[in-house]
């Protein structure tokens, strides 16, 4: 039973990606910066679920190699929408060296460390680790400045807290899964896949919200 819900969460998450697509595709001409690259993520995850099942179901193999792929290439555009979408100086001049740094380690994690075959747990760990810390740093930003009227007239609010809820959900899935796995708690390990996809059906819509919302000059 739990297994089967599970299973159902993470096909729903996966086509979930397409509402905020079909929002992008919509509104592009009307988007800011930091709504392009969150179009642009869209459009990469949509790509890299569509090669998973085209993977899965097509050639009968998994999509541990696209993981590889897409883990690095997801990090600098969630950087790239901080970035733009933070008064931030800090991020104005160490988005991009971090975004760049990022995908260093991840190349050279997947050639020295993990594989392409496997699951690259460190490169996600670490990566799920830096989307809190910027999440942080976006809401401490907004309590410091005292400047957003309404926070959910706010692109940032909706892409920050969609990617907090799903990125905290990642790193316990990351730290715990071998420990699971080892002590043979299949049931435990299905109901958390079935968190983290519920999550990613929460970020999905928290980004279809993003893409849908125009703030105001004393919003923005």
């Amino acid at each position: 039973m739990i297994q089967s819900i599970s299973k159902i969460l993470m096909g729903l998450s996966g086509f979930s990606v397409t509402i905020p697509l079909i929002f992008g595709m919509y509104f592009l001409a009307e988007l800011r910066w930091s709504q392009i690259f969150l179009f642009y993520l869209v459009c990469v995850s949509v790509l890299f679920e569509a090669a998973s099942v085209y993977s899965s179901y097509v050639l009968f193999d998994n999509n541990l190699s696209l993981i590889h792929i897409f883990t690095p290439i997801e990090f600098f555009l969630i950087v790239l929408i901080f970035r733009h979408g933070l008064k931030s100086k800090f991020l104005c001049s160490w988005a991009v060296p971090l975004g760049i740094a990022f995908v260093i380690f991840s190349i050279l994690n997947s050639l020295f460390n993990e594989p392409i075959t496997e699951m690259n747990w460190v490169a996600r760990s670490v990566e799920s680790c830096l989307v809190i810390g910027l999440t942080a740093h976006y809401y401490y930003l907004t309590a410091l400045q005292l400047k957003v009227e309404r926070l959910e007239r706010t692109p940032m609010f909706w892409i920050a807290t969609g990617l907090l809820l799903y990125f905290a959900s990642t790193f316990m899935i990351m730290i715990s899964n071998n420990y699971l796995v080892s002590r043979n708690l299949e049931l435990v390990w299905w109901v958390m896949w079935g968190i983290h996809a519920f999550f990613g059906i929460l970020k999905n819509v928290f980004f279809t919200l993003a893409l849908w919302t125009r703030p105001t000059e004393s919003t923005s």
